[in-house]
Order: C-alpha cells, then structure tokens, then sequence
C-alpha cells in the first residue's frame, strides 16, 4: 500500500488503515460459535461471508494483531442483535491483549 500511495503521489499516513467484521461472533467453543452461526438464515450467512468473523477471543486476539502488526488502525465491528457475550468478550478479552 505505501508503495502505491507513493506512486499516486498521496501521502502514506493519509490513508485509513481500516477493517470490517460484519457481524463479530465471540463465543468461549467452536460449538457455542456453531450455535450463534446456525440462527442466521443460510442465505444471509452466504451473502456475510466475506464480512463475518465467528471465532474464540484467542484467535480473534491472533487474527487482529496481525493486521495491526501491517498497519491496520481501526476495527469496525457489528454485533448481532442482543449478543451481549460477544461484547463481553471484545471487552473483556480481545481489546486489551491486543498491542498496538
């Protein structure tokens, strides 16, 4: 990306080195993150598959370190509906082990 910024003549530190997570699903087991996926409608699931990240806060920690690590600044994340846990474990778990 800095190379194309400098080939463009726009300044590196002017681009927003942003993601999405649409929607965000945290749960504790690959079957409490299973159960959260299968209330979603197959069809929606298919049209969100480029978009959803559903994972523990252990890999989720892994998976945004890494972006953060190539320069990556922001997060946005949805949260599906009511799902207080995920945002109890975004809080709680992912953001503070996460090292800028």
């Amino acid at each position: 990306m800095q190379r194309r910024c400098e080939e463009a003549g726009r300044p590196y530190g002017s681009i927003l080195r942003s993601t999405l997570f649409s929607p965000l699903i945290l749960a504790e087991t690959p079957a409490a993150i299973q159960a959260k996926l299968d209330q979603f409608p197959k069809t929606l699931l298919a049209s969100m598959e480029q978009t959803v990240v559903a994972t523990t806060p252990g890999e989720a920690i892994k998976r945004m370190q890494v972006l953060v690590d190539v320069g990556f600044q922001y997060f946005v994340c949805t949260i599906s509906g009511n799902d207080v846990e995920t945002l109890n474990l975004l809080a709680q778990q992912v953001i503070p082990n996460i090292v800028a």
